[in-house]
């Protein structure tokens, strides 16, 4: 059973609503973030307590968010306050910036991850042992929460749109782009494939907080956790 949430005022954006994890009550401060079990409320009305634990590092990292946050609206042109909301993004590959022109965005390449699975890279094509890199690049990628890809019909409040196919390869394009690009051709043209089985793979899958019923598949991306 979830905690209620004490806070008199909540449903804000995230950002904001973070920042509103303070209050005063009867003259008294307030503060929701004052225990992991006050973190996990604040999660749940968010719908993140499933997908992050509310333990004390978990705590500690969105404490630290909170005070650059309140930092860079109690004093928006502050340097010392944009370096601490920058010192926070600064823990993403992808990250937004915050400049003196506004927001802007940095992109780096996880150098870190590239010398760890370069061996794993060398041992399955010796070819590129001894190979440099003559350009890197770094992006984002849209994933599915069960890594998987999308093929069925598009959904609304009255739902599936007849005549429609909605197919995404879920991050993996060049690894299952041409393979889902047949099935939803497939469905398009007759209605089936046999590609896959889609059964499972439309939209209906995903609860209102985009949580599938499927469990995540193992060895796709962001990070696979078994190869075997």
């Amino acid at each position: 059973m979830t905690e209620t949430d004490p806070r008199p005022f909540v449903g804000e954006p995230l950002a904001l609503d973070l920042l509103n994890t303070r209050w005063k009550e009867h003259g008294h401060d307030e503060d929701l973030l004052d225990s992991p079990s006050g973190l996990h409320v604040w999660l749940a009305g968010h719908g993140l307590a499933d997908r992050f634990p509310a333990d004390t590092a978990s705590l500690e990292a969105v404490l630290l968010a909170r005070e650059a946050l309140s930092a860079a609206v109690t004093a928006p042109g502050s340097a010392s306050a944009a370096r601490q909301v920058d010192d926070v993004l600064a823990h993403g590959r992808i990250r937004p910036t915050l400049t003196a022109e506004g927001p802007g965005e940095a992109t780096e390449f996880d150098w870190g991850y590239y010398e760890k699975v370069r061996p794993r890279v060398a041992a399955l094509l010796p070819a590129t042992a001894d190979l440099g890199l003559r350009k890197a690049w770094a992006a984002t990628i849209d994933f599915t929460p069960d890594h998987l890809p999308i093929l069925g019909p598009l959904l609304t409040p009255d739902g599936p749109v007849a005549g429609t196919t909605v197919a995404a390869a879920g991050g993996h394009g060049m690894m299952w782009g041409p393979g889902v690009a047949k099935a939803a051709a497939d469905l398009a043209l007759t209605g089936v494939t046999d590609v896959v089985d889609v059964a499972d793979l439309g939209l209906d899958r995903f609860d209102e907080q985009g949580r599938s019923r499927l469990a995540p598949d193992p060895i796709a991306l962001p990070f696979p956790e078994s190869a075997s």
